[in-house]
């Protein structure tokens, strides 16, 4: 299991106007879309690319949403097959809205096949 991680560019937070710090693996990135409500849940998209040739499998992306009121909000999901140069998205749920707080996101696994 590779658990390097380096920093990659911060993509979305002029765009949609969140503060939010995106940390990744060497060939693996994620990348923010806008953010979506519906009723009382915000959908925060993430576009992750493997930006390597090699296949990463099982990749890990977490997110933290800290708004100052109370215990910070998690969420994550995986990516079971990710090829070298492929795009994928996954989505975020929140109950607070991640534009009103400080998110970080982060690849925090995968597994080369």
């Amino acid at each position: 299991m590779n658990t390097r991680r380096t920093w990659v560019s911060l993509y979305w937070a002029r765009a949609v106007g969140v503060p939010v710090r995106v940390e990744a693996f060497d060939e693996v990135e994620a990348r923010l879309d806008a953010v979506r409500q519906e009723a009382d849940r915000y959908y925060l998209p993430v576009d992750v690319r493997n930006r390597g040739n090699r296949t990463a499998q099982d990749v890990q992306v977490q997110a933290e949403l800290d708004t100052g009121s109370g215990a910070p909000e998690s969420a994550e999901f995986t990516i079971m097959y990710l090829a070298g140069g492929d795009e994928m998205q996954g989505t975020f749920i929140f109950g607070d809205d991640p534009r009103q707080g400080e998110l970080t996101v982060e690849v925090t696994s995968y597994q080369e096949p």
